[in-house]
């Protein structure tokens, strides 16, 4: 037991670290997002011009808010959980059964990386471009896809962890 509970830690320590860091960039870019919309509301009203392309920026940006914080909130098991029937069920099945979620999770985000790497790849092969500002799409497909798989790195930690906690539930009952 003392083995698994090591190794649990060293996992999460790796994998906090991950999501802590991609959570700063979140956090980041939201703060220049912010200052960018006021900015852009300020000269819209008060000089009546608007900066050109400012929700074209505010489109990507959010899309790297979203990629690089969703891990994050995964890991700190933060996203919303409706349980009116799991909380009914006994500690060790809730355990299971959340391991089960987590791994279908993960094997979900996994295709979804693969696949938004691919199609960046593909984008970038057609030099797709932004119709305002002329900025290339590819690097957020590639951003959507490294947030996707720290997510799956998340909910894959989040599976043995609750695998963990069934198992030793399971060996305090045998």
């Amino acid at each position: 037991m003392d083995v698994n509970k090591k190794t649990i830690t060293s996992l999460a320590r790796v994998v906090g670290l991950i999501t802590r860091w991609t959570n700063m960039v979140a956090v980041s870019i939201l703060a220049v997002m912010m200052f960018l919309t006021a900015t852009d509301v300020t000269l819209r009203y008060v000089f009546n011009r608007p900066i050109p392309g400012a929700t074209e920026l505010q489109e990507f940006m959010m899309a790297i808010v979203v990629a690089t914080a969703i891990g994050y909130v995964a890991f700190l098991k933060g996203h919303i959980n409706v349980d009116i029937l799991l909380s009914r069920l006994p500690r060790r099945s809730q355990a299971f059964l959340n391991t089960f979620h987590y791994f279908v999770g993960s094997c979900l985000f996994a295709l979804i990386c693969w696949r938004t790497a691919l199609e960046g790849l593909t984008v970038q092969a057609r030099g797709v471009e932004s119709p305002v500002l002329f900025i290339p799409v590819f690097p957020f497909y590639w951003v959507v896809a490294f947030g996707s798989a720290v997510l799956c790195l998340s909910w894959l930690y989040n599976a043995i962890e609750s695998l963990s906690q069934g198992v030793s539930k399971w060996t305090q009952q045998v």
